[in-house]
């Protein structure tokens, strides 16, 4: 016996829109009003970095590679077999601290804005070799570097004042020049007591991640006797992040304090077989690879762990640099004893 399949029609009910008068809002992640206005107004006060660094990089071949030792006390045009040169940008998040006296300054972490002189690079397999004496495929010198963060009314070059690599802080200044005024807004959250923040405490981070303005939150987890990693949060870290200021609601829910910035994520190198892509010549998109394949490296991130430095650290930072702050006429965060 056969079946018969059929369809019915629902009833679909539906609300009629009533404007009434009343100032219809919607409920924020953090539950308060006065949380999401804090952040809104803080987004007004966080920046886009960019950077663009430049590097001359001498490739050696042959059966007798220079070792490092040697490398600087030869000509390098006359070593090389070939040069070339190669451009990379980065990106990151910067708050402003001051806008004032005829210039402005930002604070963002060390490694967006500082990029090594001179990188060289080894031959696999050579590490049992003393450092000096390893052979070396290719050194890339650094020819020129300049920074631009990204304003309401334009794009602004800033310079580094003060730079702290072991913390992973930064303090970068813009100065106004004929242009005047950029308008900035420096930050107007008051830092708060890391020694009171504890697990599960809910934070809220701003940046630039990909280079898109967010906002994120997660919760934190303290790292006990780690210095650099003092805690970990569980928030979405993405390239452009770092730098990017981490804000605690107050237990009272009076308002935010300013715990510390966004520094870095965890990640894992990956190796792979791939054609040598700093040679055009030897591959095309959509055509069968006949080249020889070399060992590339990259980079995977362990999203949801991600890692900062807290206000402690920062305020031993501006401790040490008060003198240039005062100098600079710089206002510094009054962080609590």
């Amino acid at each position: 016996m056969g079946s018969l399949i059929g369809c019915s029609t629902q009833k679909v009910t539906r609300v009629p829109f009533h404007d009434d008068g009343t100032n219809q809002t919607y409920l924020s992640d953090s539950g308060s009003d006065l949380i999401r206005n804090q952040i809104k107004r803080g987004l007004e006060s966080v920046v886009r970095l960019q950077n663009t660094v430049t590097y001359r990089t001498y490739r050696f071949q042959g059966d007798s590679l220079p070792e490092k030792s040697k490398i600087f006390v030869s000509d390098m045009d006359s070593l090389a077999a070939q040069s070339i040169i190669e451009s990379h940008s980065n990106g990151g998040t910067a708050t402003i601290l001051s806008n004032d006296n005829g210039h402005s300054s930002l604070f963002t972490a060390s490694h967006v804005v500082t990029f090594p002189d001179t990188i060289f690079h080894y031959v696999p397999g050579s590490s049992h070799l003393s450092e000096s004496d390893q052979p070396l495929e290719a050194v890339s010198i650094k020819e020129s570097v300049s920074h631009y963060f990204y304003g309401s009314t334009g794009v602004f070059e800033f310079e580094i004042l003060a730079n702290d690599p072991v913390r992973d802080l930064a303090v970068l200044i813009y100065r106004w020049g004929p242009d005047g005024d950029p308008g900035l807004l420096p930050l107007d959250i008051e830092p708060g007591n890391f020694d009171d923040l504890d697990w599960t405490d809910r934070i809220y981070a701003l940046g630039f991640p990909r280079g898109v303005r967010m906002v994120t939150s997660g919760m934190i987890s303290k790292q006990d006797g780690n210095s650099r990693r003092s805690f970990a949060v569980d928030a979405i870290f993405n390239r452009g992040f770092s730098g990017g200021p981490i804000f605690a609601v107050r237990t009272d829910g009076s308002g935010l304090d300013w715990m510390g910035i966004l520094t870095s994520t965890s990640a894992e190198n990956e190796f792979y077989l791939g054609p040598d892509y700093r040679n055009e010549n030897e591959f095309s998109l959509g055509r069968p690879f006949t080249g020889t394949p070399v060992i590339q490296q990259t980079s995977r991130i362990n999203y949801g762990i991600s890692f900062g430095v807290d206000s402690h650290q920062i305020a031993e930072f501006f401790d040490e640099n008060e003198s240039l702050m005062r100098r600079m006429r710089i206002p510094i965060p009054d962080f609590p004893d």
